[in-house]
């Protein structure tokens, strides 16, 4: 279901509160085969398409750094593939934006384009992309434990929530150990991932974690106001917590 890490890659995601609302980007990257590298920001009024944009403007700006202070990997013109759940941002990199930008940047109908300071700044920063990298854009699906993914989501949601989560830069190993999953660059359009799913109960102010559905249905029937619902990740588990009041 994996391929091999490769030197470049990066997951993107974009989260917003409200839609329009505060917003916030994340970005996991891996540079030169082994460094990973943790980068979100946040604004205070903006759409999730916006914040997805942003992700993928922003990964590809410090792989662009990166690789150019790195002379030998640069001769090699390697691949930079990145890794987003938004399918309108892979359609609009792979197929929409130069027709917009040849037809003055307004759709078929005639009608301005939606986000267009976000696409115009990757039009104009795809031309280095494409230079040094060979560029894929690939879709995958979200909210399915895929590490990258995972914590890409998190990054744009505390940050929209304004909450600045210490940001990760160091080893794949270490990051892996850290988050307790592998880092790798999940294949496009992947229907299903067979993901380890355990369940969350929250009864009387105590947090409990159960391998199977039965265990779980002992702990909180017959009890008010008893909690419960099936993860599939940390990530998923300390969002949960939140919205219970839990964290």
């Amino acid at each position: 279901m994996h391929m091999a890490m490769s030197q470049y890659s990066f997951y993107a995601d974009g989260a917003c509160l409200g839609n329009p609302g505060p917003g916030g980007w994340g970005v996991v990257a891996t540079l030169g085969s082994h460094e990973v590298l943790e980068a979100a920001g946040h604004s205070p009024h903006t759409t999730n398409n916006q914040m997805e944009l942003e992700a993928i403007l922003q990964g590809m700006t410090f792989s662009l750094t990166h690789l150019s202070s790195n002379s030998a990997l640069k001769k090699s013109k390697p691949t930079l593939i990145v890794l987003t759940d938004s399918k309108y941002a892979v359609q609009g990199i792979n197929q929409w934006l130069h027709n917009w930008s040849r037809n003055g940047w307004v759709t078929q109908e005639g009608r301005p384009i939606a986000n267009l300071t976000e696409w115009k700044r990757l039009h104009a920063l795809l031309p280095d992309v494409r230079t040094m990298f060979t560029l894929e854009m690939r879709l995958v699906p979200g909210h399915q434990g895929i590490l990258g993914n995972e914590r890409a989501d998190k990054l744009a949601t505390e940050y929209a929530r304004g909450s600045q989560i210490p940001l990760f830069s160091g080893t794949k190993e270490a990051f892996e150990k850290k988050f307790g999953g592998k880092l790798e660059i999940a294949e496009a359009g992947i229907k299903k991932l067979k993901v380890p799913a355990y369940y969350l109960s929250y009864v009387n102010g105590k947090i409990s974690r159960h391998k199977t559905w039965p265990e779980c249905e002992a702990e909180v029937k017959g009890k008010a106001g008893a909690k419960y619902k099936k993860v599939f990740s940390e990530s998923e588990e300390a969002d949960l917590l939140k919205q219970w009041g839990a964290a």
